[in-house]
């Protein structure tokens, strides 16, 4: 029914790294504007370009390297999501995973908000996509990239943080040479390696990003009903341990 559509309709949106937004000869910039910014909050990574007539420059659309490590670390870096809203795509705002009174249990991460689940780093809308975007606590947390694999693994194949449509991520990881050697944490954070983790729908892929700086770790994950507590706690496990 037209219900399944919508849901079918706003996972799409979410999974996207291009949205086309057409007629927009016909269409007053206001509206254009609040559509522009509804199709930010389903989706804060996707690039959203305007057109008349669908015409839009192929390179735009074809060749993208969507999966590209290297684009990933710059859509990474300028997330930037809407620190407050009024409108339709819901209430944004920003909060320290430390200090945040809303919350009732401690967070490890610093994210976005506002959300379901006592928690105030989820973006919710009417549309019901929700975004959440999580971070190392410091600049010298490390993953180990096997258990980030497994963990996605679990999240993805077997829901068990909610609907996961589209998930990103850079993160720090000691390097092997380094992690083998004695001198624990502090040794293997001298020599560390960047790794990207890409997901849509139940295909993922975990792999070393050699050229790719991250200064701290962040995860970004889009879907509906996700649970923000597992997504923390099993982030939390897949922390590098000597």
């Amino acid at each position: 029914g037209a219900l399944g559509l919508e849901v079918e309709t706003a996972k799409q949106v979410a999974c996207a790294d291009v949205l086309l937004l057409n007629k927009a000869d016909v269409t007053p910039e206001a509206q254009r504007r609040r559509i522009a910014e509804r199709l930010a909050a389903m989706n804060p990574t996707a690039v959203v370009l305007e057109s008349s007539f669908s015409a839009v420059p192929l390179g735009s659309i074809l060749g993208i390297h969507a999966f590209d490590r290297g684009r990933l670390s710059q859509t990474l870096d300028r997330l930037v999501l809407p620190s407050s809203s009024s409108g339709p795509a819901g209430k944004h705002k920003f909060c320290s995973a430390y200090d945040c009174s809303s919350c009732a249990v401690g967070h490890t991460h610093q994210g976005l908000c506002q959300g379901h689940d006592g928690h105030d780093n989820l973006i919710v809308g009417d549309h019901g996509i929700e975004s959440l975007l999580l971070r190392s606590t410091t600049s010298l947390d490390l993953y180990c990239p096997d258990r980030v694999e497994a963990w996605l693994a679990q999240v993805l194949w077997e829901k068990t943080a909610g609907g996961v449509y589209r998930c990103k991520g850079l993160f720090r990881a000691p390097r092997q040479s380094a992690s083998d050697e004695d001198g624990g944490v502090d040794k293997a954070a001298a020599a560390t390696s960047a790794y990207a983790l890409q997901g849509v729908g139940k295909l993922f892929e975990v792999e070393e990003a050699p050229r790719a700086f991250v200064s701290d770790s962040k995860f970004l994950f889009i879907g509906r009903g996700l649970q923000c507590r597992a997504l923390e706690d099993g982030l939390r496990g897949c922390l590098w341990q000597s």
